[in-house]
């Protein structure tokens, strides 16, 4: 047997072992860094458009689940878990197979919340944390949340005062779908159940709780209905309502909802009354 010739097919295997694993290495590391920009970027978006203080700390690893906690609404305390999974991680049960368990759990719970918030399928939490496909949800909800925008990049929806309506013609503008048109207010009309034909005039700066002791009030004799039943408040130019964990739900178009950005013409139920939601020319 010719031992230069082993050495070299010894070598040339040595070569080839060190190539794979260096073009698998930059495989991971490719992928690794389009992860980081990709989801960081999504949260970012997340984050204004709910209208976080701070989205910029998308950007940091450090602060990831941090503002997962607070664009979700959860308890501080689940913080815990997750920051003091490093110290745990070694007793071999617990640290092994229940933490990872627990924290995939939390994490999916508050991913669910912060879909639904952006109106985008809660489902979709369990894709976030698979890899590659995470890539392409991060890529669809970073889309979707850029067309919701769009509408309202070119115009200025605000309620002028009553002098500056004087004197000026009606003009057919585009009526964006959920931002106040000018000359308009918000309102909501009830089309079904007692008190028909009643409306409520929404006031930016105002909460409007709706439920049978609500500023917004539903028939006492409703038992379908909750005393705080749903919530409607004006955040980023548009009127958003919430669910506040009623027993029979509140649906928008038929849809239980726990949050959602509401536009002209949506029908809001909660127990027996069924409300729309419109702009009323001022």
């Amino acid at each position: 047997m010719n031992p230069n010739l082993s050495i070299n097919n010894a070598l040339f295997g040595i070569s080839s072992f060190i190539a794979t694993y260096a073009v698998l290495c930059m495989v991971v590391f490719i992928f690794a860094v389009l992860n980081y920009v990709i989801i960081s970027y999504a949260l970012y978006k997340i984050s204004e458009f709910l209208d976080h203080p701070f989205p910029w700390i998308a950007w940091f690893p450090a602060y990831k689940i941090l503002l997962i906690t607070q664009l979700s609404e959860k308890p501080w305390w689940w913080l815990f878990f997750f920051y003091l999974a490093p110290v745990i991680l070694w007793i071999p049960i617990l640290g092994w197979i229940v933490l990872p368990i627990l924290l995939l759990i939390l994490l999916c719970i508050m991913l669910a919340e912060i879909l639904n918030k952006i109106e985008q399928p809660s489902w979709w939490c369990i894709l976030f944390i698979l890899p590659i496909v995470n890539l392409v949800i991060g890529l669809v909800v970073c889309n979707e949340l850029n067309n919701q925008e769009k509408p309202g990049d070119d115009l200025e929806f605000s309620l002028p005062d009553n002098n500056s309506m004087q004197d000026k013609p009606r003009q057919n503008q585009h009526i964006n779908q959920y931002n106040i048109p000018k000359g308009t207010e918000a309102t909501l009309v009830v089309i079904q159940g007692e008190s028909t034909g009643k409306g409520f005039r929404l006031d930016k700066n105002t909460v409007h709780i709706i439920g049978r002791a609500g500023n917004i009030a539903l028939p006492m004799n409703d038992k379908t209905a909750s005393r705080e039943h749903a919530r409607i408040r004006y955040e980023n130019d548009k009127f958003v309502i919430y669910d506040l964990g009623s027993t029979n739900k509140t649906r928008v178009n038929n849809q239980i909802i726990s949050r959602k950005v509401l536009m002209n013409g949506d029908e809001i139920k909660t127990g027996k009354i069924l409300f729309k939601f419109q702009w009323k020319r001022l």
